[in-house]
């Protein structure tokens, strides 16, 4: 499940961190909640694929260049380890293969994979919160 427990820890980070996000110029807080957005929407997508028994290989990709987007523009507002560390917990590099094949042969389940959805829903709120 490092996947899916990676993902859900780096967006209760971002929220966590939203009120010194919120603290950001209003262009910067607008590309951080685009960019928010567009991580929970890429998490909704792999966890309804998932759920389909589909492996979702464009939208990790999406979720790795996400990450390195996230990182790039919090290091200036939180620091290059707390971004670094946020980064790390997004990138599905690798993971993402090893997530569907535990779902395929049953070692996770579907109702594991609410975390997912979980989690796409806290970047969600983070999005609107830094606005």
């Amino acid at each position: 499940m490092g996947m899916i427990k990676d993902a859900w820890y780096a967006a209760k980070e971002i929220l966590r961190l939203s009120a010194d996000l919120k603290l950001a110029g209003q262009e910067h807080r607008a590309e951080l909640s685009a960019l928010f957005s567009r991580i929970s929407e890429t998490l909704e997508t792999i966890y309804g694929k998932l759920k389909q028994d589909i492996y979702p290989a464009a939208s990790g990709i999406l979720l790795d260049n996400f990450a390195q987007d996230l990182f790039t523009r919090l290091q200036l507002l939180v620091g290059d380890e707390k971004a670094g560390e946020v980064s790390r917990l997004l990138k599905c590099a690798g993971k993402l293969e090893k997530l569907f094949h535990e779902i395929t042969n049953g070692k996770i389940g579907f109702a594991d994979l609410q975390q997912l959805e979980e989690a796409s829903g806290k970047f969600k709120v983070g999005s609107i919160l830094i606005q």
